[in-house]
């Protein structure tokens, strides 16, 4: 009730419709604020989680891919070491000592062409049956060797076990082989090549052999690289000691060099006789921008990155390479998750706005109804019902705090001539401007009611007599000043005003005010009209013996005033 009597003490009609939409405006501004944020957090807490994800795929790929290149390293120590030991123990052969002896230590690479120096000597019976004691060796399942030769001290080949790729390359001189200059050297010799006769990748190992402490050949063992990768996925391959990629399934990688590889320090022919090429790609891995510190690395034309683990083996360095596929999954769930969130989000966030709209406009309703139901349909001033009991509740609140009050009745004078003269539309627009002048004049605490026709009432709380007829003198003059303006007719009204007070120590009650207040009003019409009449007994008390004419009679919410002059 409180909220509707501010209502009805404002000077005019509030600009609903601009502060509604202004409140529409911020709400929708606050809802896509609210979403905006939502989508923030929803992306950043996704963003979370996928990384989470990617992290412990990284770590679980990284530990795999370490351990698998740790398996096949020890894999190539381990068959190293066996063929390894083949020339070592053959070295002290005194048979084949014996054969070398026949060359002996200043031999010279034969003149001969190699067909002829290979028919010569393979019919030579003692390099023969070495030559079939090799055989028997190299045919044992668990030394793993692919071949076995042994060559003089000028580096030719005099017997070997079995033919390399089904070439016979007995009388084949191998001076220029590494292995064979540290073998010359005093050395055990060991190096990665491609087959001088065969073309076929091996690594080759050589023991010198001594006969009085001076060099008069050496013994070669051979194991095929593709023996020795047999055990390898699709993403391992092998660098040798100058980190060109000897063996790899991915012919991308085939045959290129690292990053930090040493093959500049092999002359052209020496490159030349171990790749049987000069020139090497990089090998193109690059560390991952998106996991910089994570052992990642990006390969181009791949659209997945890449874990890359290495262990040194025995003369090779073994790589594997693991493509993070899953990662693409990973950030596809991630999208979804956002989505999935963004909406739950979205849909929590319009349900709570939702639900406030549903209890605003309920409240705005209620508001709504509790205007109309207080409130002149015509004026838009307080009507009969509505003014009556905010009166009644002044005179309660006078009685508890000792405040006193007054009450001015209103009446238009001769509004039956306007009605007849211009019609009811006529007398409902001078009604209206009359509202508005009141309005416009009294205090913003008073309030103004529509008893009914063209009878009103303003209320005045905690206003002495001596306030209130200044007040209605002002209201007057402003009435009587006022013209209205119909269809192009123009005529002015005068309002006759009768003004009662409530003494803080007075005992009447609220009707007893208004029908002081109706007293003097009917004096001031039988005074000529327009102008205001106060009533004699403004302190309290009884109020007079009606006038004759104006008969007393009790009010109620729906009765009207006793009949007075128009």
């Amino acid at each position: 009730m409180k909220s509707t009597l501010i209502l009805m003490r404002r000077a005019g009609p509030a600009p609903l419709d601009r502060r509604r939409f202004s409140g529409t405006l911020i709400l929708v501004v606050g809802v896509l604020a609210l979403l905006a944020g939502w989508c923030l957090v929803a992306w950043e807490l996704t963003g979370n989680a996928a990384l989470s994800r990617m992290h412990a795929l990284i770590t679980r790929e990284r530990t795999e891919a370490e351990y698998e290149a740790e398996i096949l390293a020890s894999h190539s120590r381990v068959s190293f070491a066996r063929i390894r030991t083949i020339p070592l123990i053959l070295a002290s052969k005194e048979s084949l000592i014996d054969r070398l002896a026949e060359f002996g230590p200043d031999a010279r690479p034969s003149p001969l062409p190699m067909a002829e120096r290979n028919r010569l000597w393979r019919a030579d019976p003692a390099l023969a049956v070495l030559a079939g004691e090799l055989h028997a060796l190299i045919t044992r399942a668990d030394l793993g060797a692919k071949g076995i030769w042994v060559m003089n001290a000028a580096g030719d080949t005099i017997a070997i076990a079995l033919p390399s790729a089904g070439i016979d390359y007995t009388g084949s001189n191998y001076s220029e082989r590494e292995y064979f200059q540290a073998a010359r050297a005093g050395r055990n010799g060991q190096q990665f090549a491609i087959g001088k006769v065969g073309g076929v990748p091996g690594f080759f190992f050589a023991s010198p052999v001594f006969l009085e402490g001076r060099f008069v050949g050496a013994i070669g063992a051979r194991v095929d690289l593709a023996d020795l990768t047999q055990g390898f996925g699709p993403g391992a391959f092998l660098t040798d000691a100058f980190g060109v990629v000897i063996y790899a399934r991915d012919p991308d990688v085939m045959m290129k060099q690292l990053p930090d590889a040493r093959t500049r320090d092999l002359t052209p022919e020496q490159r030349l006789g171990r790749y049987r090429r000069t020139t090497f790609a990089p090998l193109d891995l690059t560390p991952s921008r998106e996991f910089p510190d994570a052992g990642v690395y990006d390969r181009p034309g791949s659209p997945s990155p890449w874990i890359w683990a290495r262990r040194e083996g025995d003369l090779v360095t073994v790589h594997v390479l693991r493509e993070l596929k899953t990662l693409a999954a990973i950030r596809s769930d991630r999208l979804f998750s956002f989505g999935l969130q963004g909406l739950a989000g979205a849909a929590l966030i319009l349900a709570a706005v939702a639900s406030v709209l549903y209890v605003r406009a309920n409240q705005r309703h209620a508001r709504d109804l509790a205007r109309q139901a207080a409130t002149d349909a015509l004026t838009g001033c307080a009507n009969r019902r509505f003014f009556l009991s905010m009166l009644q509740n002044e005179c309660g609140r006078a009685v508890r705090y000792g405040q006193g009050f007054c009450v001015l009745a209103l009446d238009l004078d001769h509004f039956k001539d306007v009605n007849d003269r211009f019609g009811h539309p006529g007398g409902d627009l001078a009604l209206r401007r009359f509202t508005e002048v009141t309005r416009a004049t009294l205090r913003a605490t008073d309030l103004l009611g529509r008893l009914g026709g063209e009878e009103f009432a303003v209320l005045m709380p905690n206003t002495p007599p001596a306030e209130a007829a200044p007040v209605a003198e002002r209201l007057r003059a402003a009435v009587a000043a006022m013209t209205v303006d119909f269809n192009g007719a123009v005529f002015s009204i005068t309002v006759s005003i009768g003004v009662a007070c409530r003494a803080a120590s007075g005992t009447d009650s609220f009707e007893d005010v208004l029908i002081r207040a109706d007293q003097a009003l009917y004096r001031a019409k039988q005074a000529g009209r327009n102008r205001v009449e106060a009533c004699p007994s403004c302190q309290g008390g009884p109020p007079p013996p009606a006038q004759e004419g104006t008969p007393r009679q009790g009010l109620s919410m729906a009765a009207p005033f006793p009949s007075r002059p128009g």
